[in-house]
């Protein structure tokens, strides 16, 4: 069923006259798939699952968590990685690709691995703490859960311990800790290297060693 789009299921259930509902579709959290990306032709996202309510229109290929899907066809989703919830046609939805190409299925559950200690990983990045030390070698774990999704956890001088968020390959913030909250932050690709800064701590890891890849 995996290899199906959405689309294609909901016009196996409607396809003799829309006289059969379509089955519901799984939220991610419950196994189903991670991420949703908006077909060639465009989409609006409702304010409820009613056509009828207030819309915004969403670009080809922007990328929506998954929240499940109802049997009449309507899909509760969320903007990727930070924007606001709503409701998108099941017609408009394809599973989408992580960065490595890879269609993933269920919770990103990376972090939480991270936090009991349930790494796949482990190595050395170049990390420092404030702008003019000079970056030297530390510890690094990472929990990792396909599709571009991954968890490091970095070992800062004077042994200060963060949590790097990634998602598609992306950075995307560090944990909550007496520092800061994770926000105040740059992330920037050079080649095979993701340098970032979270607040005064800085750090380079390489590509391969967050996602394997």
């Amino acid at each position: 069923m995996r290899d199906f789009t959405l689309a294609a299921l909901v016009g196996l259930c409607l396809g003799t006259g829309g006289a059969m509902a379509a089955p519901p579709v799984a939220a991610a959290e419950e196994g189903g798939v991670r991420r949703w990306a908006v077909a060639p032709g465009g989409a609006e996202i409702y304010a409820a699952p009613d056509a009828s309510t207030p819309a915004s229109a969403l670009a080809p290929g922007t990328l929506l968590d998954n929240r499940g899907c109802d049997a009449q066809g309507w899909c509760r989703v969320r903007r990727w990685p930070k924007g606001p919830s709503g409701f998108v046609q099941a017609s408009a939805l394809r599973p989408a690709p992580g960065h490595d190409g890879q269609i993933v299925y269920g919770k990103d559950d990376s972090a939480a691995r991270a936090r009991r200690g349930d790494f796949d990983a482990t190595g050395t990045v170049a990390c420092a703490v404030g702008p003019a030390r000079a970056l030297a070698p530390c510890a690094a774990a990472v929990a990792r859960s396909g599709g571009g999704d991954a968890t490091v956890r970095v070992t800062f001088p004077a042994g200060i311990k963060r949590l790097l968020f990634f998602q598609n390959g992306v950075f995307l913030r560090a944990n909550t800790t007496m520092s800061g909250p994770g926000t105040d932050t740059d992330w920037r690709r050079e080649g095979d290297r993701h340098v970032l800064r979270v607040e005064t701590l800085r750090a380079t890891l390489s590509h391969r060693l967050i996602f394997g890849d």
